[in-house]
């Protein structure tokens, strides 16, 4: 069978020329159980997400004009059926040009069997109406039986890939076929303008692979066709990350390409329209993570799965994403919920990049910072550019870090999201984290610095409020009011901001102002059931203590507490947690002394000389203050030395004025 060709070569005319054939049209109709092209047009719709039923489209097809072939793939898709076998062959147009004689003569001669065939008609109109479908969702696409691919001893011909970033997906498709042809390098280049019907009916090539691509921020949307005589055949597609290596590229074109050849029947791999808004979801992980962006990505997420419950990508993104609205709202069900996406996802393929880096999510969320790090190395052997899992692996490091002290954790860290940032350099998570990589070291210029560079790249709220305060630790408090309300002005009235605001006062000593904030906050919080944060808690205990609301403090002390608590018994508690537990309980034995016994009093010691590896400018301040409450006055001030050094604007708290007294003391 040979597709009309067109005979313009050229960009302009090179996908023009198709017919499709109105008997295979309708009977592929019928095979869907579509009733009508008006139903077809909505099935279209739906699966491509339009604002509307394409219906001039399908109308042309019907009717029989010539169309580009990704507009009758469309209509194949929306039909589950290959574009090639509803093309207009010789003897589809043989029998629509038969004389009328011939015509005659037919129909006497079939007269019997059109009764047959009648009978066979109203006999399927009674199942469609009387046995109608269980649900209204579209089918699953079945395995379309195809010719294999053959490849040996043909002339095979590359065509540059159509869309964004040919230059890379061209050549590695090219090296790829490279085992079959020794003279494909290369060679697209000289069929640049060339027509892939016409290299066929000219018999210029066997075979012609080419692709479309499509760039969505971070991610490339990428599908693989072949055309051969019988037809085009899509044989993958797929999403990945415009830096990801050239060899994780050539390995999903390997596999597809050998797939094909050992099968008769049709690969399994995404419908195109659905492929580029999975694609384009992924753009919300790159935005604030906000309950409103992460509902649009969960939304996104689930439309794709509803339409292909088989995407694999699709289960394992929504496994990230609803970690990400667990931490956000940190309401449990939506960590089950991220569990059972990620069970899915594994279930259908769990080797695939996407489920492993979930599972790495889930992992660390889980505090099994181990099996994370893990998984992520698993996706690095498959991908050693990937950023994502760099990006991730460095956090993991920093949480191990913040756990143990360890400076070789913060090291590699660093060491990670300076790799990533030079494959990414316009990706503003690398420099906004690597600043947080310094902060936990100690080094808060060049934190600043990397966090300045994070602002500069994507100007908005989360990059403003880290960089006020790394400036607040740094003693600017000029340049972190002026940061802070450049956050407020892209979140007016964001919890966050409105906390560090407060912090800002409790330094000037204008605790009224400070509990009226963070009580305000704590309202909010309590209203969405995430009222769970022991550092608004312990802030709060504190503004209390200072005016003399000693009932109000221990309240919060002890709320404080049970939250610490809670992430201590279920191994999720860091350094800096298991400081401030010490320091809440030195608290409140100042306050109400009954509440501490003498034997904790001295399990208080012990833990102290244990978290004294301190190293990062908030677990400093904490344990400055830990050891000032029990009374080594010299051990605190040589710690607060230390904090001056990398936090100079921490030691300006009120809560160091019996350590400040001592010192003037000491030195009188």
């Amino acid at each position: 069978m040979e597709p009309v060709a067109d005979k313009n070569n050229g960009h302009g005319k090179r996908a023009r020329g198709v017919q499709a054939s109105a008997a295979k049209l309708r009977a592929a109709q019928l095979a869907a159980g579509i009733k009508s092209q008006a139903e077809l047009a909505k099935r279209i719709q739906q699966l491509e997400g339009l604002d509307k039923p394409p219906r001039s489209l399908v109308n042309r097809v019907f009717s029989g004009e010539q169309v580009d072939l990704l507009s009758l793939e469309r209509v194949a898709r929306a039909l589950h059926i290959e574009a090639w076998a509803l093309y207009l062959s010789s003897d589809d147009q043989q029998a629509d040009t038969l004389t009328p004689q011939h015509s005659i003569t037919a129909k006497t001669q079939r007269a019997p069997l059109l009764y047959l065939s009648g009978a066979l008609t109203l006999l399927l109109l009674i199942i469609v109406l009387y046995f109608p479908a269980s649900d209204n969702k579209p089918a699953q696409p079945a395995a379309t039986a195809s010719p294999a691919l053959q490849l040996e001893r043909k002339v095979i011909t590359v065509l540059p890939f159509q869309g964004d970033q040919t230059a890379m997906l061209t050549p590695a498709l090219e090296q790829v076929l490279a085992i079959y042809s020794s003279s494909l390098p290369g060679s697209a280049s000289r069929f640049a303008s060339a027509n892939p019907l016409q290299l066929l009916a000219d018999k210029q090539a066997d075979v012609v692979f080419t692709g479309e691509s499509r760039q969505f921020g971070r991610h490339l949307a990428i599908r693989l066709f072949v055309y051969q005589r019988h037809g085009m055949q899509q044989i993958w597609a797929g999403t990945m990350a415009a830096s990801s290596s050239v060899a994780l590229l050539q390995d999903y074109f390997a596999t597809a390409i050998s797939q094909s050849q050992q099968s008769y029947s049709l690969p399994q791999n995404p419908d195109w329209q659905l492929t580029q808004r999975y694609t384009d979801s992924l753009n919300y992980f790159e935005l604030d993570r906000t309950e409103q962006n992460l509902l649009r990505l969960v939304s996104e997420l689930s439309a794709v799965i509803r339409l292909d419950a088989t995407y694999t990508d699709a289960h394992a993104a929504l496994c990230s994403a609803l970690i990400q609205e667990s931490i956000l709202s940190g309401a449990a069900d939506k960590l089950h919920e991220a569990q059972q996406a990620c069970d899915v996802a594994a279930a259908q393929n769990a080797e695939a990049i996407s489920v492993l880096q979930a599972q790495a999510n889930l992992a660390r969320k889980q505090g099994d910072t181990e099996q994370a790090a893990q998984l992520l190395q698993q996706v690095l052997a498959k991908d050693s550019n990937n950023v994502t899992a760099k990006f991730v692996l460095a956090e993991v490091q920093m949480l191990q870090f913040r756990k143990s002290g360890d400076a070789s954790y913060i090291e590699t860290a660093i060491g990670l999201l300076g790799e990533a940032f030079a494959s990414e350099p316009d990706n503003w998570k690398l420099p906004y984290t690597l600043g947080r990589a310094y902060y936990f070291s100690g080094n808060v210029d060049a934190a600043i610095n990397w966090s300045a560079q994070a602002a500069k790249i994507r100007p908005e709220f989360q990059t403003y409020n880290n960089l006020g305060t790394l400036q607040f630790c740094k003693g600017d408090l000029v340049a972190a009011r002026q940061h802070y309300l450049a956050a407020l002005h892209y979140q007016p009235e964001q919890e966050i901001v409105l906390a560090n605001i407060a912090t800002v006062h409790y330094y000037l000593e204008e605790y009224q102002q400070a509990i009226a904030i963070l009580q305000q906050r704590l309202d909010t919080l309590e209203q969405k059931g995430a009222d769970q944060q022991y550092n608004i808690w312990m802030n709060l205990a504190n503004a209390y203590r200072h005016v003399g609301a000693n009932s109000e403090a221990v309240l919060a002390y002890q709320k404080s507490l049970h939250y610490i608590e809670h992430a201590i018994a279920k191994g999720e508690a860091n350094h800096l947690q298991r400081a401030i537990r010490v320091a809440i309980y030195l608290d409140l034995a100042l306050l109400q002394p009954e509440l501490v016994s003498a034997q904790l009093q001295a399990s208080l010691r012990e833990e102290a000389l244990a978290l004294d590896a301190a190293a990062e400018p908030a677990s400093l301040h904490i344990m400055a203050l830990v050891w000032m409450y029990l009374g080594d006055m010299d051990k605190a001030a040589q710690l607060k030395q230390r904090l001056a050094g990398n936090c100079p604007g921490f030691v300006a708290s009120p809560d160091f004025a019996p350590l400040n007294t001592y010192l003037s003391a000491a030195h009188e």
